[in-house]
């Protein structure tokens, strides 16, 4: 059995700061360093790791695909290092350092500002990063480490990440007609659909409803961006099936027309997600609540669906 490799927090923070500055002579200047002494220091955890982090190109320095991989899971170490020494200093102190948050676009449209009003009031002494990005994006983020927790519809059960849903969106088709009445699934089929690149959770359910019909998706375009698939539906190029959170934060857009599908009802779960390789800090513990009450005030349903 090989021998685990030898290498302390001072070479992952070396690391770090130099992936996330994509120059050595950069990363030296913000660390206060000499430039040789940290080549040295990531050298010497290439040579530890018996691998290439990074490359040279004309700009600096650039991460390899070994490289890539290591960088999550050292971010998550730091972090998790930091959430611990924060864990037993004293109370006020819980509420300081960074916290990164994930959102879909659609969710971050309405929940951004007044999450980030909150806790901004709440924590001064703290930082926020938010990452809006498709969910297969943020969970990716998530399992590696590089965000505290994200809200996404439809999550994937994982033995990497914890749930806990917070309530069910309807799904909406959405069409470029002046009326629409709720269709059957056969119905549906014979639409033209601009629907996210599988695995999207949507694709998914929707492929599944219909191929236990012996019905088969009518895919007219791939689009994996919420905003732009209700562009093109108002551009008259197909039609779309979004949760009802999508409606809510579009509002009206002329010319469109949507209605929940309810032949059979279809619906999406809307969760907190959590890394499962760390325990919640208590700043995530606070901005989750925060979520919380701002997701619990807005309706479940969009009010022109209700």
């Amino acid at each position: 059995m090989d021998e685990p490799p030898v290498f302390d927090l001072r070479q992952l923070t070396h690391f770090v700061r130099v992936a996330e500055s994509g120059s050595i002579s950069a990363a030296a200047r913000s660390l206060g360093l000499a430039q040789p002494a940290l080549s040295r220091s990531v050298r010497a955890l290439e040579v530890g790791l018996r691998a290439h982090l990074f490359r040279r190109n004309g700009r600096g320095v650039q991460l390899t695909e070994r490289g890539e991989r290591f960088f999550d899971h050292a971010l998550g170490v730091l972090r998790g290092i930091e959430a611990a020494a924060r864990s037993v200093r004293d109370a006020a102190s819980e509420f300081e350092g960074h916290l990164a948050i994930g959102l879909t676009p659609s969710i971050g449209k309405s929940l951004a500002r007044p999450l980030v009003e909150r806790f901004v009031a709440a924590c001064p002494g703290a930082t926020l990063a938010l990452a809006e990005a498709i969910s297969s994006t943020l969970y990716e983020k998530l399992v590696s480490g590089r965000l505290d927790f994200a809200v996404l519809l439809n999550a994937a059960p994982s033995r990497h990440v914890r749930l806990e849903p917070l309530r069910i969106e309807p799904l909406v088709l959405v069409s470029p007609a002046p009326h629409l009445a709720p269709p059957t699934l056969s119905q549906l089929a014979a639409l033209p659909l601009i629907l996210p690149g599988a695995p999207h959770p949507i694709r998914s359910l929707l492929e599944a409803e219909f191929g236990a019909l012996g019905l088969k998706v009518r895919v007219a375009l791939e689009v994996d961006y919420f905003p732009s698939i209700i562009d093109l539906v108002a551009a008259g190029l197909g039609h779309a099936v979004v949760p009802a959170s999508v409606i809510r934060a579009i509002g009206v857009v002329p010319g469109l027309a949507w209605c929940a599908l309810s032949q059979p009802a279809l619906s999406t779960t809307l969760s907190l997600v959590w890394p499962a390789r760390a325990p919640a800090s208590a700043l995530a513990q606070l901005a989750a609540g925060m979520a919380r009450e701002v997701l619990a005030a807005e309706p479940a349903l969009a009010p022109e669906l209700r």
